[in-house]
């Protein structure tokens, strides 16, 4: 059993369960970007490595790629990345790419814990790490015992990455997890997975910068505004989506945005509503325009399309849209009738509502301010 940490930073990082892929260079945002794109099913880090290698070996940037199978750690270093690694003996094993025209191809046994960094690490301790694209300075893992290799812990980015940590799963109306700390490549890497729309944003400076109630919070704290019956609107809105009440005045306020709660899979599992998430039987990032890169999310059932429907957060507002799937999606909000959703036609999302996908999958949407 693998059990990552990272210490928050500016490196881009994918880890998959027993995989991880940590990026340094000039080209490692542009490089994380394609490998969560485009990889194809493969087995280890071979999969993710043949996607860099498209544009020939200078393409590649300075790579930490790792794959834990039980107590053995198997993976390639390149470039300035290094790799410390304590065995269950004691030895220790340091390795590097400095100086190499290809990479350093390794398999090491007996492996009790290894880190890999590239430059120095943030001062501070090292938080657990979620499954997904990561903002790092350094990352470790702990290997717990020599257990055989889970055959479902495979590259298979359709499959792999929209996987949360346990922490992230949860009960009906319970809470969802608050986001970590933010990491300068967070806005690419970590929006769509724990950060809101907002927090990606590039807008110019407020007009109420120098007001200095507003400067008490990061500017990125600020993310809606509250007309005067308390009812919450995205920034962007010059009137209350609820009232019609103007939010130009004085007596308006900002406000963080909330937690907009999660969709519940018919397995169990948990996946919070901040940015976008694409949801399907092997569900695949190419439909989604501009930089941000979704959570992708696979249900093992053959009724239900490759990539099924798009879950995505606009403001303060959950949206479902089925992506023209085969067997189409019939939705259900608290006190209505269902409807099939028309492709293309987005719905807005409230608390309670259930989607059902296909012939039998159904999603359940909850704690929805």
């Amino acid at each position: 059993m693998a059990d990552w940490s990272y210490r928050p930073g500016e490196l881009p990082a994918i880890l998959t369960g027993s995989l991880a892929l940590l990026f340094a260079g000039p080209r490692a945002a542009a490089t994380a970007r394609t490998v969560l794109t485009e990889a194809a099913p493969g087995d280890g880090w071979e999969a993710a490595l043949d996607v860099m290698l498209r544009g020939g070996v200078s393409a590649v940037p300075d790579l930490f790629a790792g794959e834990v199978t039980g107590d053995t750690l198997s993976g390639l270093v390149r470039g300035d990345v290094r790799l410390t690694v304590t065995h269950r003996d004691g030895r220790a094993t340091e390795l590097a790419g400095t100086h190499l025209r290809t990479w350093h191809e390794f398999c090491l046994t007996e492996v009790a814990s290894f880190t890999a960094h590239a430059g120095s690490p943030t001062p501070g301790p090292a938080v657990p790490a979620h499954l997904g694209p990561l903002a790092v300075s350094q990352l470790s893992c702990t290997v717990a015992t020599a257990a055989p290799a889970d055959p479902g812990l495979t590259l298979e980015f359709s499959d792999a990455l929209f996987e949360q940590a346990p922490e992230l799963a949860r009960q009906p109306g319970s809470a969802v997890p608050a986001a970590p700390a933010a990491g300068r490549y967070d806005e690419l890497f970590g929006a769509t997975i724990h950060f809101g729309v907002e927090a990606a944003a590039v807008r110019p400076p407020d007009e109420d910068a120098d007001d200095p109630q507003l400067r008490e919070e990061p500017a990125a704290a600020i993310s809606g505004i509250v007309c005067v019956a308390g009812h919450p609107n995205p920034l962007e809105r010059d009137t209350c989506t609820r009232c019609g009440a103007s939010l130009t005045g004085a007596a308006v306020a900002r406000v963080p945005l909330p937690d907009l709660g999660a969709v519940l899979l018919p397995d169990g599992r948990s996946i919070p509503l901040q940015g976008t998430v694409l949801i399907g039987r092997s569900p695949r990032a190419d439909r989604t325009a501009g930089d941000a890169i979704p959570t992708l999310v696979s249900i093992d059932d053959r009724d239900v399309s490759r990539t099924h429907v798009r879950i995505h957060v606009e403001g303060w507002q959950v949206l479902l849209e089925d992506l023209g799937s085969t067997n189409g999606t019939v939705f259900t909000a608290v006190g209505t009738g269902p409807r099939r959703v028309r492709p293309g036609e987005p719905v807005l999302v409230t608390d309670g509502a259930v989607a059902e996908l296909g012939t039998g999958s159904r999603i359940t949407f909850a704690g929805i301010p």
